[in-house]
């Protein structure tokens, strides 16, 4: 089950911090499986969302995705509604109410694949990564951008983890409270919650662009 592995990378890894970001990678690149929602609502599941809340202090934000996966349906009709939820929210079928995940819908310009996307392809470059051949994603995917942190956690690139904090949390904010007010699950506006709360824990708060 994937909460079972995830619990045991959980107790095993050495940076809480990166963990997390790239928990939050996998929870916004694609809808989640009918083997994910029964992971997460396994023992295993309550104590990696529970840990994750203590962790970032952001109870509030795993209380609202726990509600969305705790109903009491079966695992196939929590995916098949979360699946809807994130077609909705993320993939245009929303229409003017959709949430983009990507960094460069933020600019100011509305328009995607602009500055941000080469920034971000510069900076992977950078730090010797790339996007995988089997994401179709640009790199200012909030996915990718979070897989980049968490990546410069695990290596301690003090620097890096900073360049990268202040990309995010320059429109992970505005992206937060889009989320808030289109998602009526509760799931990816908590994991919207959790990822700003992340950014702000102390780890990432005082790593310094100078060193």
């Amino acid at each position: 089950m994937i909460a079972a592995r995830l619990e045991q990378a959980w107790e095993t890894h050495g940076d809480t911090s990166s963990f997390i970001a790239a928990w939050l990678a996998g929870v916004f690149i694609a809808p989640l499986t009918a083997d994910a929602v029964a992971g997460y609502c396994s023992a295993e599941g309550a104590f990696l969302l529970d840990a994750i809340g203590d962790e970032v202090e952001c109870k509030h934000g795993i209380d609202r995705m726990w509600r969305a996966l705790a109903s009491g349906a079966s695992p196939v009709s929590i995916e098949r509604r979360l699946s809807n939820v994130y077609m909705e929210l993320f993939l245009g079928a929303a229409g003017p109410a959709t949430v983009p995940l990507y960094e460069s819908a933020y600019d100011g310009s509305g328009r995607l694949f602009q500055r941000a996307t080469g920034d971000m392809e510069s900076l992977l470059q950078t730090c010797d990564l790339s996007v995988i051949n089997d994401c179709r994603e640009p790199p200012d995917h909030l996915s990718v951008e979070l897989a980049l942190l968490s990546s410069v956690l695990r290596e301690d690139r003090e620097r890096y983890v900073a360049m990268v904090r202040d990309r995010l949390l320059a429109w992970v904010p505005e992206f937060a409270v889009r989320c808030n007010n289109a998602d009526e699950s509760g799931f990816y506006s908590g994991a919207a919650m959790v990822t700003y709360e992340l950014l702000n824990a102390p780890e990432l708060r005082n790593a310094r662009l100078t060193s």
